[in-house]
């Protein structure tokens, strides 16, 4: 479909239409693509031990509260199980804290919370009624840590037993609390001891408890009857501490798992009231310190995060009808100034190394987009600052340099991590690479060699490095680059040179032009991409004083914000695109603040996309326009005004309520007819100096769909 058109006068004039244009508003709408925008992809359940589980059975929902992701950072944050994926309720309420413990109230609809660890043992109460904490007693048992909970559904009160006061001091005392205040219960039993695990059992009314330590571990069972404790067992588990024990009601049996006996255990065992049995080992990894419950909609025991060693977990398991199964995605840990790429071979996204909060990495990862999977955890050494592309002409995935700063130069073949040179450029780290799919080669600029800054460009071929260019843009470190297939340019936007850069600049595979220098704010530690669906280079977030939540694309002339929601502000964060999934894919990042992100999130844009080939202004000369993914066959109008704007088309008028990027002052439809087969359209034109700097928007009539706002240029 070859159309010669002249935008200075409307061929095809729908004078209604155009007269029905009421004057523009004064904001400027760069874009108006229809698109999914931002989501976060498969939450889960984020690493922790420590931490505390309860099922709300009202609101049908799993809630988790605090624990530790390392051995230094405790958690204060509130999750919620569905069934289907974890998400944060809260952020606010109790102290970050590890081994509390906490039930949940059906009488009063409230999940209650005592005690912890936060420096200092606590003896805080609190409670969660779905919507907010609050913190309902100050006065009741000892500050304390490690202790036992259960909710006791015969009389309506929640029990208390034992715990650490700190410096290894046992407690064996108990308490009851019933909505108002605590009290403490006489009873001679169990003994002092601390990080047991307990469990109320509704079918026999007995609360039982088993194990933990006060000089050594210990494997007894006691229970109590409402009125005092007997030894019902001295066989049975492994002496342990850490272990988590629930009432399994789909078999009416209270069940235990895992714990540290001398090694972290992943056994499960079965009490029925006399007996100790043996039911599985496996499923879950060995751990401790984990939580568990039994999920009453779904019928199922979930057990969620845990430790071993000084690994944290993160995953979540049920166990149904016999057997284990894993219920929620694992994420990698939390960390920043990583780097991630799609190897479009495998189709999957692969994130190596970067800042954890407890050091550097060296894990690689891969995203499908269902679900994560470590894959490797040697090749480079723990690393950040390094900088990645992926090579797909050879099928691998090229990482380069990186703090603590060196020259390295590894390649990943979707099974090892191989060492391919040590020479080449500089070392350094916070550099930016990409790779240009014209030249078939890896493009890597920029980034701090010591403490200074570099500004040259070198290419990787595969075998060796090669120096491309020692001009360009200023020694910077921290840009971002990406390559526009469809142009054949790589595109490179901000990073730090004597401040934070506001330049955009391009590269040929010969010569670094500066073709923007005004767009949205200087910024570094910024990430881009080229997106394939739309034909634009996609930016996200980024440190201009704080951390970025704004998304923008670059389609060649100009910038334009495309979303003003999605992942909350951050930094140093990850981002690749997915081809065949036509997905930009986010990972971790710095707030500002002290928490390290470790969530996934994915950005869909499926809008029409309007192009124009250069244009020499203010002479004019011939474009050729095109467009891509109108529906297939359907009508649509071009429309020409010079000036951009944002106003609504009024009630009663064709399209009705759609908003449109353009000044009504003297806006003209230029060209209207159908999209070919496959949703895409060519029109030549001629452009005269009058139509220089003006703007022009396709509008597809069936749809009201509307296209990005092109600026002639």
């Amino acid at each position: 479909m070859t159309r010669i058109i002249s935008i200075t006068r409307a061929l095809l004039a729908h004078s209604a239409f155009a007269a029905s244009l009421s004057s523009a508003l004064s904001a400027t709408l760069s874009i108006a693509q229809q698109c999914d925008g931002w989501r976060e992809a498969a939450p889960s359940f984020p690493t922790r031990a420590g931490h505390a589980i309860a099922f709300d059975t009202d609101r049908e929902v799993v809630v988790a509260f605090g624990g530790v992701k390392d051995f230094f950072t405790r958690l204060g944050d509130t999750w919620e199980w569905n069934g289907e994926q974890w998400r944060r309720a809260a952020i606010d309420g109790p102290s970050p804290r590890q081994w509390h413990n906490m039930v949940y109230d059906r009488a009063r609809g409230v999940c209650v919370l005592f005690g912890g660890f936060d420096n200092v043992p606590r003896n805080d109460t609190w409670e969660w009624d779905g919507q907010a904490w609050t913190r309902v007693a100050v006065t009741g048992p000892s500050p304390r840590f490690l202790h036992g909970m259960v909710y006791d559904s015969a009389r309506g009160v929640t029990l208390l037993y034992g715990g650490s006061g700190g410096e290894g001091r046992a407690l064996g005392d108990m308490w009851q609390w019933d909505g108002h205040l605590w009290t403490r219960l006489n009873h001679s039993g169990p003994g002092a001891r601390y990080f047991h695990a307990m469990s109320y059992d509704p079918m026999r009314d007995r609360t039982v408890l088993f194990g933990g330590i006060e000089s050594t571990r210990l494997s007894d069972t006691w229970e109590w009857d409402g009125e005092g404790w007997q030894l019902v067992a001295q066989s049975g588990p492994t002496p342990r501490t850490g272990a988590a024990m629930t009432f399994d009601a789909a078999e009416g049996a209270t069940v235990l798992f895992g714990g540290f006996d001398g090694a972290d255990r992943s056994d499960l065992w079965r009490w029925n009231g006399s007996d100790w049995t043996l039911v599985f080992d496996g499923g879950p990894s060995a751990r401790q310190q984990h939580a568990m419950t039994f999920d009453g909609s779904r019928r199922e025991v979930l057990v969620a995060g845990g430790r071993a060693d000084a690994l944290t977990h993160g995953d979540t398991w049920a166990w149904r009808s016999g057997q284990w199964s894993q219920v929620a995605t694992i994420t990698p840990p939390p960390r920043s100034a990583a780097d991630m790429v799609y190897d479009s071979g495998r189709a999957v996204s692969v994130l190596y190394g970067g800042r954890g909060e407890v050091g550097r990495l060296g894990d690689t990862w891969e995203w499908d987009g269902a679900g994560w999977v470590r894959v490797a955890t040697t090749g480079p050494s723990p690393r950040n600052g390094h900088a990645m592309a992926y090579d797909s002409d050879r099928g691998v995935t090229v990482l380069f340099g990186g703090e603590p700063s060196n020259g390295e130069t590894w390649e990943w073949d979707g099974e090892r991590w191989t060492l391919v040179a040590t020479s080449g450029p500089s070392a350094r780290y916070w550099h930016a690479m990409t790779y240009d799919d014209a030249r078939r080669m890896v493009v890597l600029f920029g980034g701090l060699a010591g403490t200074n800054r570099v500004g040259d460009t070198w290419g990787w071929d595969g075998a060796r490095w090669t120096q491309l260019s020692e001009t360009g843009p200023s020694p910077r470190y921290r840009p971002a680059m990406a390559f526009d297939m469809e142009r054949g340019v790589t595109v490179l936007f901000g990073g730090y040179a004597d401040q934070r850069s506001q330049e955009t600049w391009e590269w040929d595979g010969a010569t670094w032009r500066r073709v923007a220098t005004t767009g949205l704010t200087g910024r570094d530690s910024h990430t881009m991409v080229y997106d394939s669906a739309q034909g634009t280079t996609l930016l996200f977030g980024g440190f201009d004083g704080s951390g970025g939540a704004d998304t923008w694309s670059w389609d060649g002339v100009q910038w334009s914000r495309v979303a003003n929601d999605g992942p909350p502000g951050r930094y140093a964060h990850a981002m690749c695109y997915d081809i065949a999934r036509q997905a930009a894919v986010l990972f971790g990042g710095l707030p500002g603040g002290p928490e390290t992100f470790g969530d996934t999130w994915e950005y869909r844009c499926d809008g029409i996309r309007l192009a124009l080939s250069d244009v020499t202004c203010p002479t004019g000369g011939p474009v050729r326009l095109t467009w891509r993914g109108a529906t297939p066959g359907g009508m649509i109008a071009i429309i020409f005004a010079p000036l951009s704007g944002s106003f609504t088309i009024p009630p009663g008028q064709p399209c009705a309520g759609t908003q449109l990027g353009l000044d009504a002052a003297q806006i003209r439809i230029v060209w209207r007819g159908r999209s070919g087969p496959d949703g895409r359209g060519e029109l030549n034109a001629n452009v005269p100096p009058a139509a220089c700097h003006g703007h022009l928007q396709l509008i597809e009539a069936g749809t009201c769909t509307t296209s990005n706002v092109l600026r002639i240029m």
